[in-house]
């Protein structure tokens, strides 16, 4: 129901943009377009069970990758994030929060942050005693035949908002690093010029491929 939705009204974003004042509207309106995955990581998680291997966001997300994330991908590094030093409780690498997030953002709304603007991480409610006898993060990452299988439960569901393709650099106010980024050189809305959609939404595509 929408009361299970409400919208975020605090200014998590506030230093994005130039530090432009907003309306309480256009708060809500900034936090919706960089954070709301409107569901589709369910999406997402089919398609990385049914393509495949075309595409699986879990392994677009792997957190070794994230000093490359901007060359190959042109993504855009979430501010207050790093490079996993280890892989998490499923032995996946998600990056680790430098500076958490907003206790604001309500992950069983928005999802937690991959490290990535506008790519959010869910829990996934099939990955059930069943699912973690089967998971095998060493395969997943290493065993391709593994990893494509339709019936491979992951421990989580990536969502995308519309952010994600649209958070870019502010040109008035650029990185000294694009690695990383300050809250206060990204701009929400100018469209990010450098997403590289082949290689960031076709991840397991290999030269001579489909991309």
């Amino acid at each position: 129901k929408p009361e299970d939705f409400p919208e975020l009204a605090a200014d998590v974003f506030k230093p994005m943009d130039g530090g432009i004042a907003l309306s309480a509207d256009e708060i809500k309106g900034r936090n919706t377009w960089n954070l709301w995955t409107g569901g589709n990581e369910q999406f997402w998680d089919r398609m990385s069970r049914e393509s495949f291997g075309l595409m699986d966001l879990l392994k677009t997300i792997d957190s070794r990758k994230r000093s490359q994330r901007f060359q190959e991908m042109g993504l855009i590094n979430q501010p207050g994030y790093r490079q996993a030093s280890k892989p998490d409780e499923y032995g996946l690498w998600i990056d680790e929060a430098v500076e958490p997030e907003s206790k604001e953002i309500d992950p069983k709304v928005f999802g937690r942050p991959t490290g990535i603007m506008g790519f959010r991480l869910f829990p996934n409610p099939d990955f059930n005693e069943e699912a973690k006898k089967k998971w095998d993060a060493q395969r997943y990452y290493n065993d391709a035949d593994y990893a494509v299988s339709r019936d491979l439960v992951r421990p989580y569901r990536v969502g995308v908002s519309c952010g994600s393709c649209h958070i870019a650099f502010n040109p008035l106010n650029p990185p000294a690093d694009v690695v990383n980024p300050r809250w206060e050189n990204l701009s929400s809305a100018i469209g990010n010029q450098y997403i590289r959609e082949g290689r960031t939404f076709a991840h397991n595509v290999k030269e001579g491929g489909l991309f």
